[in-house]
């Protein structure tokens, strides 16, 4: 719940739902805010490290802020994944260097996270309070493309999904 609260705490606290002398926010898209803060709570759950994708959206860094732009690359690279679907049985005609380049900047940004896991022994997890997705798959395999493909099977179920739910709600 702390980790759950923390990220609320953030998405309350962006400037564009800050409520004015009528009462009222300006209007708003609450779609980008909650897949950012569906982004910071699952990559927080899993690797351990939130990408603060809210606190870009906050100080104005755009899409290559703080997060080293891995929101920006996770969105593109799907977006081209789903361009290439369309095409079913022929998807293989389209080439993409755009789709290469997302593909290698998400892979770098979450086998550095794999990377920094393996490097530490499971003795030194030591806090009992605290889950982190990755560190239990840790347990079980040191294969670190096999933790990177897990991982990001599970970020790409849960962000979406909990984003659009929250839509829903909204």
């Amino acid at each position: 719940m702390e980790l759950e609260e923390e990220h609320i705490q953030s998405l309350l606290n962006l400037p564009c739902l800050k409520v004015g002398e009528s009462g009222w926010t300006s209007q708003v898209d609450l779609a980008p805010l909650f897949l950012n803060f569906t982004l910071d709570v699952a990559t927080e759950f899993l690797y351990g490290r939130s990408v603060n994708s809210q606190s870009v959206q906050k100080m104005n860094l755009g899409k290559e802020g703080l997060d080293s732009g891995f929101s920006y690359h996770l969105d593109a690279g799907k977006s081209w994944l789903y361009t290439k679907g369309l095409y079913g049985r022929w998807n293989r005609l389209i080439h993409s260097p755009q789709l290469a380049r997302h593909c290698k900047e998400v892979h770098r940004f979450v086998d550095e996270l794999v990377a920094g896991r393996l490097s530490r022994p499971c003795k030194s997890l030591t806090d009992p309070h605290r889950f982190f997705l990755l560190d239990e798959l840790a347990k079980t395999t040191q294969n670190p493309l096999e933790l990177r493909n897990e991982t990001l099977q599970l970020l790409n179920a849960g962000r979406d999904t909990t984003g659009a739910l929250l839509g829903w709600v909204f």
